[in-house]
């Protein structure tokens, strides 16, 4: 079976990194390497990562940026620097069930043909976020477990997807959580990785929508990666702001996919009006 390389991107959140990185090292699928790339944290992350190196040199590799990149060019840059044929991606605050790489190699090696294969997530959510939630976004715990059902709906649907689905329902939203991914490296070439350089809030999307174009998806309804919220995470602090304005990012996710191929992205977009 294939090697996975593991690509973490670790920006102030070494707090959670141990339980990250230690859910990667306990797969059941053996073959893989961790790839932690730092963006000038200011807490203690760096200095756990290199605790991690220490304890298993031979899967856990570290590097630092000189200066903060953002996690696009963080995320492109660990890709650069790992060597498995498929490339599965966690941010430092998620972990992982132990069977989820097995389930989605097992699915690589069923279809030669599939680029990108996703899971569903189940959401950590602790007392003190959960708190900061409710006072701070509105949001009970209730909002809180429609919001994470959404990842289930989402993938218990998309089984019996094909390409143009993908396609036409990455057009409208994203309900694909980073931590459930893994990508073949040629398609994620093809892609051009993620967006570098312009200023992109869901570069994740942008990314999933590029690849809906080239490749197929595959779902897996199973709850294999776990989504960690807490006040301090991108969607509290983005997505769930005063000023995050949906239909902004939707346009400019769209613009950004048009300008990867025009033509492919013209085509299907004209066939997914037809459906």
């Amino acid at each position: 079976m294939p090697g996975v390389s593991v690509i973490v991107s670790l920006y102030n959140h070494g707090r959670y990194l141990s339980q990250c990185v230690q859910s990667v090292l306990e797969q059941s699928h053996p073959d893989l390497e961790v790839v932690i790339v730092d963006d000038v944290s200011t807490d203690c992350g760096l200095d756990v990562a290199h605790d991690l190196q220490r304890q298993d040199p031979e899967r856990v590799k570290v590097y630092a940026n000189p200066r903060n990149l953002g996690v696009s060019r963080t995320r492109n840059f660990g890709v650069y620097k790992s060597s498995g044929p498929l490339l599965a991606f966690l941010d430092a605050d998620d972990y992982w069930r132990p069977d989820k790489l097995e389930q989605q190699v097992r699915a690589f090696c069923e279809d030669p043909a599939l680029g990108v294969c996703h899971s569903s997530v189940s959401i950590d959510c602790d007392a003190q976020s959960a708190r900061w939630l409710a006072e701070n976004r509105g949001m009970d715990q209730d909002a809180l477990a429609r919001w994470g059902g959404s990842f289930d709906a989402f993938c218990r649907e998309a089984v019996s997807f094909n390409q143009l689905d993908y396609f036409r329902r990455l057009l409208v939203s994203n309900n694909i959580c980073l931590s459930s991914v893994i990508v073949r490296r040629d398609v994620f070439k093809q892609a051009r990785g993620f967006l570098d350089g312009e200023r992109c809030q869901s570069e994740d999307w942008l990314l999933w929508l590029k690849l809906s174009m080239i490749t197929r998806f595959r779902a897996l309804p199973e709850q294999l990666a776990v989504y960690r919220f807490h006040h301090e995470s991108h969607t509290a602090r983005v997505f769930m702001g005063e000023d995050f304005v949906f239909q902004e990012v939707r346009s400019e996710i769209v613009r950004a996919a048009r300008a990867f191929d025009p033509v492919r992205f013209d085509a299907l977009f004209a066939a997914a009006r037809n459906i």
